[in-house]
Parts: structure tokens; sequence; C-alpha cells
């Protein structure tokens, strides 16, 4: 099969990593990107990496180069609108004294999502104030069961403050699916730091913490992980100062230990897959044990879902831990809860296409 034929057949994920993680485009390469840059945009859009790909791709097709200029800087403008919004939030609930923490969101600057996400302390009357009040912002009513559960609010902000950037500012109270204890809000919200990103000022989750959501986020919440959410986090452990020992107890405490340590082989088999060399201390890959037995298999295609088995091994085991540790309505939810929702949310998807009324 000649070099062509197989770029022909590879999905766009693959392209997606191949750009992310190497700095080199090939011919060959360039040449499959202008052919299927429609199906590469939207796999980058639902990995949150579009951003990431337009600034990468350096290209000598005059047309494909004038297309990719013009996306870039579509958003680049939609990139500044959402930093503005982002900034005149972070000050108001500072104004407000209302703690918080940005998660998510910022991590994969230059990229946004369709949402700015806050966890907050618990005062959600103050910071409904603040946003309705200073932003007019519009209580979303259409939240999915989970959500409401959890106890999420989210708001549509409109022009001109929302300057079509078309995202919504929400606020957790947990990280949770359906209210299970995965991580203790309190330890996140003291061990976060102010920093500075793209121009504004924002309080953000530790580092061990940043792993510790994705992970909640790719495995109890949306059952799949984004290239975004891997490539952040291998960059974040090639940083260096992460403090395994705290986010192992963290994942211990809130009994997704399981879950944490697949993540972590997962992270370490994806990198010598792509990469040809190791990321994960070997300490630490001692320390964690594979959920399934044999090598993990990462799908070729974006974003993954790890499907229903992996789901019901996941939150059974979360659930027997709390129940073990007298954390009833954690393991109410992740024993009854979780599993209902997640076959209500099957059958949707069987008959519909779509999960998210009820997931």
């Amino acid at each position: 099969m000649s070099p062509s034929t197989r770029l022909s057949t590879r999905p766009a994920s693959a392209t997606l990593i191949d750009i992310m993680f190497h700095e080199e485009l090939g011919i060959l390469l360039e040449e499959h990107i202008e052919e299927n840059l429609d199906e590469i945009l939207k796999t980058a859009w639902r990995n949150r990496v579009t951003y990431r790909f337009l600034s990468k791709v350096t290209a000598s097709s005059s047309s494909l180069s004038e297309r990719l200029t013009s996306l870039l800087k579509a958003e680049n403008l939609r990139q500044k609108r959402i930093l503005a919004l982002i900034d005149r939030v972070n000050n108001l609930l500072i104004e407000g004294k209302v703690e918080h923490v940005l998660m998510k969101t910022m991590d994969n600057y230059p990229d946004f999502g369709h949402d700015i996400d806050y966890l907050v302390d618990g005062d959600f009357e103050t910071a409904r104030r603040l946003i309705e009040g200073n932003l007019d912002g519009k209580r979303v009513k259409r939240l999915s069961v989970a959500d409401r559960i959890v106890g999420k609010k989210a708001y549509t902000i409109p022009e001109p403050l929302g300057c079509g950037a078309g995202v919504e500012v929400e606020i957790y109270p947990r990280v949770s699916q359906v209210g299970e204890k995965n991580l203790f809000t309190e330890l996140i919200l003291e061990r976060a730091k102010d920093t500075e990103i793209g121009g504004i000022r924002a309080r953000v989750p530790s580092k061990e913490d940043q792993l510790l959501i994705t992970c909640v986020h790719a495995f109890y919440r949306s059952l799949g992980i984004r290239l975004s959410e891997i490539y952040n986090s291998v960059n974040l452990i090639k940083g260096g100062d992460i403090d395994w020992d705290y986010a192992f107890d963290h994942a211990v405490t809130g009994n997704i230990y399981r879950g944490f340590s697949f993540f972590i082989r997962l992270l370490e088999d994806f990198h010598q897959r792509h990469l040809g060399h190791e990321l994960i201390p070997e300490w630490v890959l001692q320390r964690s044990e594979r959920l399934f037995s044999g090598q993990i298999q990462m799908p070729s295609n974006y974003p993954n879902e790890f499907g229903f088995n992996y789901f019901i091994t996941t939150y059974l085991n979360k659930g027997l831990s709390d129940v073990y540790d007298l954390r009833l309505r954690s393991a109410g939810s992740a024993l009854i809860v979780a599993p209902t929702l997640g076959v209500l949310a099957s059958m949707l998807y069987r008959t519909t296409g779509k999960t998210n009324l009820i997931w």
C-alpha cells in the first residue's frame, strides 16, 4: 500500500496527533489535510484543539494557507472575546468574595470550548446575583438530569458581553457526575493558585488537581478522553514538580484510585506509542495498578468512548469503596443513580444518537 493510499484511509484523529506531537509536516500529510480539512476541523473541535491545529500547520499550498489563515483569524477573535468574558467573571467573583477556581477551561488555552467552568465554595446565591445582575446572565433551564443532581447552574451571556463567543458560564458545587464524592472541593480550593494566562489573571487548580479533575471528567463523567486532555496532561507531567504522593492519596481518599491508575497507564501507553519513550516515572507506574489485564488499548478515533462495561466497572468499584467508608449518599449515586442514567443514556443514544438529554 502506497503512502498516499494509507493517508487516505487514516482517521482525522491520527492526523491531529501528528500535528500536536510532531513538528514537521510532510507534503503528503499537507495534501491529506487539504483534502480532508472539514472532517479534521470537526474532530479538532470535538477534541478542543482547533486553535492549536490551525496555528501549528504551515501550508505551502496557497489555497490551504489562505483558508487556514482565515480560520485562525476567526479563532483569534473568539479567543479574545472569551478571555474578556472570563476576566469579567473572575473580577466579579473576587469582588463578591466568592471563593472559586476556574477548572478545565484554562487547561486548554489557547483553545476554548462552549462553556466556562467554575468550582465554587457553595455560595451559589451570591454568584447567581453577580452573574445575573452584572452580566445579564440568563439561567439555562434545560440541564441534564445528572447536572441537576450535582447542583450545577449555567448561564448564557447576551451581547455585547457575550461578544458572539457562544459560551455559557457554569458553576459547580463539586467535581462529580451524579452527586457522588470524587474529589474534595475544599482541598482543590485550598491548593489553587493565581496565574496569568492569555493576559488575564485567573485562579486555577494545582497541577495535581488538574490531573485528578481531568481523570474524573474523562472516566467518571464523559466516559471518553479528548486529545486535548491527553495533550494537556502530557505537557503538565513533562513540566515536572508533580506531587504524585498527593495525587494518589487524593485519588484513594475519593475512591477513584482505579480510575486514576488507568489514566496514568493510558498516558504512558499513548506517549510510548506515539513518541517512543517513557513519560511516567517507573515508581509511579509501579504504584498504579491496571484496571484491565493486558495492554491498554487506545482507539484510533477520538473522542474515545470507553463503553458501558468500563463505566459499570468503574462505578461499581467506587460505590463499593464508598459503602466501606460509610459514604452512603456517594455510594447510592455510584451504585444506583449513575448506572440507571447510564442505561437510559445508552438506550437514548441507540434510538436517537443523542445522550445529552439525560447524561
